[in-house]
């Protein structure tokens, strides 16, 4: 986890420096935002706080200064919607 955790945040670094003032967009998996939220959040590499990060979701973050980040959004699958099908009443206990 630690070597992980240690290339993730150094590619960010590294995107942050080449990029400054940019917008940059990342498709990546959930293991990638976890340690990105937790590194920008300030939060332990592992520990009691759980992040379940929503296939194909989307999450912003504003890199403000130095160490400073703002989050915008996290797990919005707002996208989805008209993909997953409205829920129906389970009749089969009647």
């Amino acid at each position: 986890m630690g070597q992980f955790h240690a290339r993730i945040i150094n590619t960010l670094r590294d995107t942050v420096r080449k990029n400054e003032g940019g917008t940059v967009v990342v498709a990546c998996h959930g293991g990638v935002v976890d340690a990105v939220l937790r590194h920008t959040l300030h939060m332990h590499q592992t520990g009691k706080f759980e992040l379940q990060t929503v296939n194909t979701s989307l999450t912003e973050l504003q890199h403000v200064q130095g160490s400073k980040w703002r989050l915008i959004r996290y797990n919005d699958a707002a996208h989805l919607s008209a993909l997953i099908p409205p829920l129906s009443r389970d009749t089969s206990e009647q």
